[in-house]
């Protein structure tokens, strides 16, 4: 879920403990490299293996997929576009991909580790509310009929530091496309920056001894190799 943007998957990271979330926002470059996703993935694990833990979750955005090129993408999935001629994101399974490149390129350097894919999708929209929905709903839903009984018209109903707070539609559609501005996760801003403290990934203090050895020997290579391979991702 999330098409473009990677608000969901942050707040579901973040929420259950994940071990790794990845967003599009985060990535700048026009061609995401399929390698590169999966090296990020790679590196993670073995950093979580050589902190003693052989267990870790990773979330994948949807729209992390709509980044990568189509062309590389097409190596691995068939593609298609839906009615409006934009690309399937939700039929793209990027993390089944995933997982067989990076189990492969572990098993190459004797590393067996079990690596299981889930793509989340209706079973998670279809879940039982909890209370904080109900109130949310019930807030929105009166706020919207209030709304329009004052003979307003043309706006989406939000609620914005305990008070509803109307926004006109005309200010959130793009002129040109006709579409739907869309809002991307902000990875300067706090909510961000606590989600990526919080995950395992490798830093800049990771290519440098005694930490360096210790991820090296836990991914059964040389530091030298290790470095070479994954030092640019920081």
């Amino acid at each position: 879920m999330g098409r473009n943007t990677g608000h969901l998957s942050l707040g579901i990271g973040k929420a259950a403990g994940a071990t790794l979330t990845l967003i599009p926002e985060e990535f700048r470059e026009k061609k995401l490299k399929f390698r590169k996703v999966a090296d990020i993935l790679e590196s993670s694990i073995i950093k979580r293996l050589s902190q003693g833990y052989s267990y870790g979750v990773a979330l994948l955005a949807e729209g992390v997929a709509g980044k990568i090129d189509i062309k590389e993408l097409a190596q691995y999935e068939m593609l298609e576009n839906d009615e409006r001629g934009l690309l399937r994101l939700s039929e793209i399974q990027l993390g089944r991909m995933m997982q067989h490149y990076v189990h492969n390129s572990m098993i190459s350097r004797g590393l067996n580790v079990k690596i299981v894919h889930k793509t989340i999708g209706y079973e998670l929209r279809a879940a039982d509310p909890i209370p904080f929905d109900a109130e949310y709903t019930r807030n929105l839903g009166y706020s919207a009929i209030k709304y329009l009984l004052k003979g307003r018209t043309g706006a989406m109903i939000t609620f914005y530091e305990g008070k509803m707070k109307p926004i006109q539609l005309r200010n959130i559609i793009d002129p040109v496309t006709k579409r739907t501005r869309v809002r991307f996760v902000d990875i300067k801003a706090d909510p961000y920056r606590v989600g990526r403290k919080y995950m395992i990934r490798i830093e800049e203090d990771d290519l440098i001894p005694p930490m360096l050895n210790r991820l090296a020997r836990a991914g059964k290579t040389s530091p030298e190799e290790f470095r070479e391979r994954f030092s640019y991702l920081v």
